[in-house]
Formats: structure tokens, sequence, C-alpha cells
């Protein structure tokens, strides 16, 4: 019994090697969609919201996930480059995106948008 303990914890053994291969394989999806159904929600809020603020909150919580797909694989160079890019170009947009939604609430006096879904 002792030998088949050993060969069940050798890493150089080819159905362990498999076995956390494919354990892996089940984490990284479970990051993915985990990522996908937070990028999903602050979508969804997005849709929904009449607030200003909440607006910046959905739009933010929609595109933080997806700066973390875009680099999720971390072997790959080229996603990681992209990654960094897409973070610096989405910091100066929604510095953007704040100062422009700083200027509306200061004309309106208001969080509240008359602009809304109507239900």
């Amino acid at each position: 019994m002792e030998a088949d303990a050993v060969a069940v914890h050798d890493r150089h053994h080819p159905d362990v090697v498999f076995d956390h291969c494919v354990e892996d394989a089940r984490r990284r999806r479970a990051g993915i969609f985990t990522l996908l159904l937070g990028a999903t929600l602050g979508m969804s809020l997005m849709a929904s919201t009449t607030n200003l603020l909440m607006l910046f909150m959905a739009v933010e919580m929609a595109s933080l996930p997806s700066y973390v797909l875009a680099g999720f694989r971390k072997t790959n160079r080229i996603g990681a480059e992209a990654s960094l890019k897409y973070v610096l170009f989405g910091a100066a947009t929604s510095a953007v995106m704040v100062y422009g939604l700083s200027m509306l609430m200061a004309s309106m006096a208001r969080f509240r948008s008359k602009i809304s879904a109507k239900r």
C-alpha cells in the first residue's frame, strides 16, 4: 500500500499531472465565469439606474472585470500588454466621465436624471 501512496504523490506520475491540469482548467473556468457574472451584473445595473452616481458605479463594475479578462492568460505577453493598455485607457476615460458627470450634476443640482427608461 505504501508503494501506491508514493506513486499517487509523485509529481511525475502521468495521472497526477493530468489531474493537476484538469483542476487548473476548472479553476480558470470558474474564474472566467465569475468575472463574466460581475460584468453582467454591472451591465444590468447600468441599464436600470436613474441615479448618475449609480451609473458611474455600474460602468466601473462592468469594466473592471473586462480589464482582468483581457489579460487572463498570464503566459500570453500580447494579452498582458493589451490588458495594461486597456487599464490605462479605462482610467483616462473614467476620469473624463467623472468630470462630465460632475458638470452634469452641477447643472442639474441633483443626482437623479430625468432621462431614464420608461417602465
